[in-house]
């Protein structure tokens, strides 16, 4: 990806607001998860970092911070409570090209890559959901670059 893009992209392509996903709210109790609590200033992931998990930010506050080619971070965007992070590069295994630090103290729900991969391979409507999410995602980011 062009980094200029790239770093344009990232209030759009690093987050799924959870019940887009899950527009079925029992469906997100039936993946395995893990509350995990951060304090104030603590760094979630960093660019190049290589998730295993999908991060929901359930309180607190946390922003996210891009990268330029001088590796100076630029704050980027506020974290959203509801918003999933990582989706994208947990499920294609692929690097962080951003990164995520709170701002206060934290709680964040840990949704693992392979029982979401899982849930995927057994549930087709889901599987479409995310497929439309990044189709919508990836419009977004486009009409953002050119407009």
């Amino acid at each position: 990806m062009i980094p200029k893009l790239k770093s344009a992209c990232d209030p759009f392509f690093g987050s799924i607001l959870l019940d887009e996903l899950f527009n079925d709210p029992t469906k997100v109790s039936t993946i395995p998860e893990v509350a995990v609590m951060a304090e104030a200033g603590q760094t979630v992931f960093s660019p190049g970092d290589r998730p295993d998990s999908i991060y929901v930010l359930q309180d607190g506050e946390a922003d996210i911070y891009v990268q330029d080619s001088r590796k100076v971070n630029s704050l980027s965007n506020t974290v959203e409570a509801g918003r999933m992070y990582g989706m994208v590069e947990a499920v294609s295994e692929g690097e962080m090209w951003y990164s995520m630090k709170t701002r206060t103290k934290c709680t964040f729900r840990v949704l693992s890559r392979h029982d979401l991969l899982a849930e995927l391979s057994r549930d087709s409507a889901l599987c479409f959901r995310l497929a439309q999410i990044l189709s919508r995602m990836n419009r977004e980011i486009l009409s953002f670059a050119v407009g």
